[in-house]
């Protein structure tokens, strides 16, 4: 119970919601949330780099003036409820009395703390205090330390994420692209557990604010948030601005409150991974000061590829599988890399390599970054021969699973493998094959999908359940995404750990797919100069398709705007008239020839609120069907026709800097997407940048560099 409580006639409870009751006068000034403090101070840093000081300075004058306001307004507001204490002769208490409890963790977390010093103290031991002395051995040594403690490091920003969302204000979270505030709640009836379910379930009906899609999708794990705290549920339906969710409660505890908000779930515990690395760690501390044969230690120091019988790898000749597969075979605890463009093949060069493994009688593992990536590669095999064995722990519950077997754990899943010991197929992610289940027995082949994405700390821990790994993948496509602060180098992905700076994977360690299928060599040739050393061309199949009337290649579409930052109305209308344009026209598809529906249309935003602004354009236009979405959503698809929307008017008006919005890799998932045409629609005043680095020139030289070569549309 709780007496003499004080309740306010507001929606939040956020400091600023407050301040009506204290504060002498109004905030003033463009800064008036955490929120709005946050891209505020991007601001203050894009015009830095610019090198507009006085405006830099203006806005950082306005962080300043918003941060003293709040500093006097906690002031004033612990007066005020002093003040209200006293007249209510509410009585004070010893800070003794209000002291949290031990959580009795403090000795497990010290241990941990010392299990990881001892580990990390051997692998740098005697190395050169300056970084520019480090031979590669050095390097790979620092990298296995760095790497000891990368996953809790890395997790970290998402468990503050996850706390600080359960007491952050309503008003906060409504602008939280990963979190949804619901504008209304159907609540379904408490069901009882049946059979062996051991809660009760209820189904809740979100409907939200059609301005501000949720992020979510179904089989999510989520967090309902009721006042300060949570709940467990799980997405089963989203629509853009409909959400169905699964809540679960222990029987007797059921609640007939309606959540306030729906947020990401509880991250994902990475403690096997962990455990892995750490296991390598002290299989190679017991070989130093040499470093063992073993693939993931070659990923660390960039070796070639170590070959059983001795030598260099196999020269591509004309049937680059071939070449590919021959190398497999004769790969000796050793790691090779295969970088494969867009269009180029990856897929398919995986589903025969591993149907040949496993017809030889071995072993081969595949993983990725996402349960859907593996089940790609796992469908890729099995198309080529349907009666491999296979097996992937069941997890996304899609028609593709009736293809393989589906233990329900990983002791199921090392138990299935015992039964099937001359060559079988086990999908996973990093979880699965970081278990001692599968790391007890371990696999002859490895083969990491998606390896531009995939972390090298991640590599190491599953390199423990494998002789021999192959990467699989483009750094030079979208890079892999990075929560936690890391030493230098322990952040990179495993592809481009080993590729470094190069744009193309050097000869001595893997192979280049140097041919798409899918891009018209009208529309290869651009990308290739941005992002390949110019060395992929277009396959002469892909030189077979055209719309009617419209030539083959990249466009631009100059639309002037000033002040765009996130948004751009402007360009959502040019978007609109090019797909209205085009749409109709004759579609040929190498002899195969039909009109351009909405489907064939692809636009591919920066921002998700740009992407929003062009969807309800088209849909406005009548063309609803059309895929907009920023280029993460994208990767792996393609489309006749591409449209990518820049929406920035300028340099000065990027909220996340040049290396964002000018990404090479960014830009060369956009463009490569497009079989056909491809429409690059920018302000003309996009690359009018002040240059102050050599990373910046690079930038803006590339996006230079397809609009001279882009026709006017």
């Amino acid at each position: 119970m709780v007496r003499k409580a004080l309740r306010v006639s507001q929606r939040s409870y956020s400091i600023k919601y407050l301040e009506p009751l204290y504060m002498p006068t109004e905030r003033e000034g463009d800064v008036k949330n955490a929120v709005s403090s946050i891209e505020a101070y991007e601001e203050y840093l894009t015009l830095t780099q610019l090198g507009h000081p006085e405006r830099a300075d203006e806005v950082l004058r306005g962080i300043a003036d918003y941060n003293e306001y709040d500093c006097v307004s906690t002031l004033e507001l612990f007066g005020f409820l002093h003040r209200v204490r006293v007249e209510q002769g509410i009585a004070t208490r010893d800070p003794e009395e209000l002291a949290l409890p031990d959580d009795g963790k403090a000795e497990e977390r010290a241990e941990r703390e010392a299990r990881i010093a001892a580990l990390v103290a051997p692998l740098l031991d005697g190395l050169p205090e300056d970084v520019a002395d480090f031979t590669d051995d050095h390097r790979a040594r620092a990298l296995l330390a760095a790497a000891v403690g990368y996953h809790r490091r890395e997790s970290n920003p998402a468990w503050w994420e996850f706390f600080h969302r359960l007491q952050t204000p309503l008003s906060d979270l409504e602008v939280d692209t990963n979190c949804a505030v619901p504008v209304a709640i159907e609540v379904g009836e408490w069901v009882k557990p049946t059979g062996r379910q051991r809660k009760s379930r209820r189904e809740l009906h979100l409907t939200c604010d059609p301005d501000r899609p949720h992020p979510f999708t179904a089989g999510d794990q989520v967090r309902l948030r009721y006042g300060a705290e949570g709940t467990e549920a799980k997405v089963t339906h989203a629509t853009a601005d409909r959400l169905t969710v699964e809540e679960t409660a222990a029987v007797g505890e059921e609640s007939h409150a309606t959540p306030a908000a729906v947020l990401p779930g509880r991250p994902i515990s990475a403690t096997p991974k962990d455990k892995a690395i750490e296991e390598l760690a002290e299989t190679v501390i017991a070989t130093l000061p040499t470093l063992p044969p073993h693939p993931g230690i070659d990923l660390l120091r960039r070796l070639s590829p170590r070959m059983r019988r001795g030598g260099r790898l196999p020269d591509p000749g004309f049937d680059l599988v071939a070449t590919v597969i021959e190398a497999v075979d004769n790969l000796d605890r050793s790691v090779l890399a295969v970088q494969g463009p867009p269009g180029a093949g990856k897929t398919y060069l995986a589903g025969q390599l591993i149907t040949h493994l496993i017809r030889a009688g071995k072993t081969v593992a595949v993983t990725s970054t996402s349960h859907k990536a593996v089940e790609n590669v796992l469908t890729a095999a099995l198309t080529t021969d349907p009666d491999i064995p296979a097996a992937k722990i069941s997890k996304s519950k899609t028609p593709a699973e009736e293809l393989w077997e589906t233990p329900k754990d990983n002791k199921a899943l090392a138990a299935w493998r015992a039964d099937h010991p001359e060559g079988h197929l086990v999908g996973g992610t990093a979880w699965t094959f970081a278990n001692p289940a599968l790391k007890a027995d371990p696999f002859d082949v490895l083969l990491i999908d998606e390896a531009g994405q995939f972390a090298l700390a991640d590599a190491l821990a599953v390199s423990t359940a494998t002789r021999t790994m192959v990467l699989l993948g483009d750094p030079q496509q979208l890079p892999q995404v990075v929560q936690g602060t890391h030493p230098a180098g322990a952040d990179a992905s495993a592809l481009g750990h080993l590729i470094g700076e190069a744009d193309v994977i050097p000869p001595e360690l893997g192979y280049f797919l140097d041919e798409t299928r899918r891009m018209h060599p009208a529309v290869c040739k651009p990308v290739s100069d941005l992002s390949y050393a110019g060395l992929l061309h277009a396959h002469p199949t892909a030189a077979d398709r055209s719309v009617d009337g419209v030539a083959p290649g990249l466009y631009v579409c100059s639309v002037e705007h000033e002040g765009n930052t996130t948004r751009s109305p402007e360009e959502a209308v040019a978007v609109v008239s090019t797909v209205a344009a085009l749409i109709g026209r004759s579609w040929n598809d190498r002899g195969e020839v039909r009109p351009l529906g909405e489907k064939d249309f692809l636009v591919v935003a920066p921002y998700n609120l740009q992407s929003r602004v062009v969807s309800r354009a088209l849909d406005q236009a009548g063309f609803g069907g059309v895929r907009v979405g920023t280029v993460d959503r994208f990767q792996g698809q393609e489309a006749p026709v591409v449209i990518a929307t820049m929406t920035s008017s300028s340099a000065v008006d990027l909220p996340r800097g040049l290396d964002f919005l000018l990404s090479r890799n960014r830009l060369n998932v956009a463009l490569s997407r497009a079989q056909a045409v491809a429409v690059l629609v920018c302000s003309p005043h996009l690359v009018e940048a002040d240059i102050r680095t050599i990373p910046q020139m690079r930038l803006v030289s590339g996006m230079i560099g397809l609009l001279d070569v882009a026709t006017p549309w």
